[in-house]
């Protein structure tokens, strides 16, 4: 096990430096209280959304690495961290997420094989809408 709850939020910080304005703006709204990496990585996943809104050559880059180490997280984490980074980061990015939405191929290319699979029961789940990530 490489990856434990207590490690992520540092760790993420140290990764994705362009996500210390958005954590900051979150911890200043739970001030003292843990919000606890459930809440932490949908928050995470806000901020990885708008990267996907407004794809181009350098947030591709960052985007792919994102992917990558949240299939770290489903492989490697701890169960709380495996449970979050599916259910509060996966599943978020999969909500907001349409057949129109122009990051759609891409979102889909990021996913590492537990990622992807985990995305493919979610939309089963909801009814299969999301082309690219029907069950087989």
């Amino acid at each position: 096990m490489k990856h434990t709850a207590k490690d992520q939020m540092p760790e993420i910080l140290k990764l994705f430096p362009g996500f210390s304005p958005t954590w900051k703006a979150h911890k200043k709204y739970w001030g003292n209280e843990e919000a606890g990496l459930c809440l932490d990585l949908s928050e995470f996943a806000q901020y990885t959304h708008k990267l996907l809104l407004k794809a181009n050559e350098q947030s591709e880059k960052e985007l792919k690495t994102i992917f990558d180490h949240m299939e770290s997280l489903l492989t490697e984490g701890d169960e709380a961290t495996k449970d979050a980074a599916a259910t509060c980061f996966l599943e978020n990015i999969i909500n907001l997420t349409t057949n129109d939405s122009p990051y759609l191929s891409f979102f889909i290319s990021c996913l590492g094989k537990n990622s992807k699979q985990y995305c493919i029961d979610w939309n089963a789940f909801n009814g299969g809408g999301l082309i690219g990530l029907e069950k087989k």
